[in-house]
């Protein structure tokens, strides 16, 4: 599928169905279901194009629903919309409200993607965007997904309180679970390395970390070592043996698990910042 990259709140108004038209200097031939890119670029990066007045009233906008109301996801494909028509902003810019009117650049002589029928995501798709139109490759993505839902099924059982009197005992779970790592590791999810001192993750979910030093020789049940995903350093993580076992009748497997994040989770900070255009309105 055909994709397009544009800075948020942008990308989050066009599959929101509150920005009728892209605005672009060139115009385009593309025609049909396209998937929206929401770029990495902050929020002040997006409205440089725009005057003093439009920021104001745009970053009022976003306190507003529905942007208030969701999380503006940067880095990944937030939906799909259908391009129906190109045409020169002059024949659309005395139509348009207020609000239409601040989610894009209609000055004389750049040009209008119409758009209809968006529709948004529950879940963002990460992928990395590029100039231009590019491809994405969508069933890939959703069979990624499936396969980290799959491996999410599986760290829910195990890393669960089980009733004892319905599964295995515990050796037997943790048997059964360092298999389950194993096939991680085969599929590149899970990897021990640069060094011993470093576990590495793929696209899966941190709830993997109590289950590692009961499959990988390398890690110790009772040590601290750096966790990386996605080639960045996140946090250590440090294990301090057997868990506390729960109520009678229940069984926990894995290792007592503290993991510390190398930084606070982020928050989007709407600034003002002058600057060249923003192509990407």
């Amino acid at each position: 599928m055909k994709a397009f990259s544009v800075y948020q709140p942008f990308a989050f108004s066009i599959v929101a169905g509150i920005k009728p038209h892209e605005t672009r200097s060139r115009r385009t031939n593309i025609r049909g279901r396209v998937a929206v890119h929401a770029g990495m670029k902050e929020m002040d990066g997006a409205l440089k194009s725009f005057t003093e007045a439009e920021r104001e009233k745009i970053i009022a906008m976003l306190h507003q629903p529905p942007f208030i109301d969701n999380v503006l996801c940067r880095g990944g494909i937030v939906g799909t919309v259908e391009i129906v028509n190109c045409i020169p902003v002059e024949e659309v810019v005395n139509t348009l409200t207020e609000r239409e009117r601040l989610l894009g650049d209609y000055s004389p002589g750049r040009f209008a993607w119409v758009l209809k029928n968006p529709v948004m995501f529950d879940e963002p798709f990460p992928a990395r965007g590029q100039q231009g139109w590019w491809e994405w490759d969508e069933i890939e993505a959703c069979k990624s997904r499936i396969k980290k839902a799959t491996y999410q099924l599986g760290l829910n059982f195990f890393n669960g309180v089980t009733p004892g009197s319905a599964f295995p005992p515990a050796n037997i779970l943790q048997a059964e679970a360092a298999v389950f790592l194993n096939e991680l590791n085969r599929a590149q999810e899970i990897m021990i390395g640069p060094t011993e001192q470093d576990i590495t993750l793929g696209d899966i979910s941190l709830d993997i970390l109590p289950l590692i030093p009961g499959a990988f020789q390398e890690i110790s049940d009772r040590g601290t070592y750096r966790v990386y995903q996605y080639g960045e350093l996140i946090g250590t993580v440090t294990y301090s043996g057997p868990p506390r076992q729960g109520a009678p009748g229940t069984v926990k497997i894995g290792t007592e698990t503290a993991f510390i994040p190398r930084k606070a989770a982020e928050h989007i900070e709407i600034t003002v910042d002058f600057g060249k255009e923003s192509e990407n309105t």
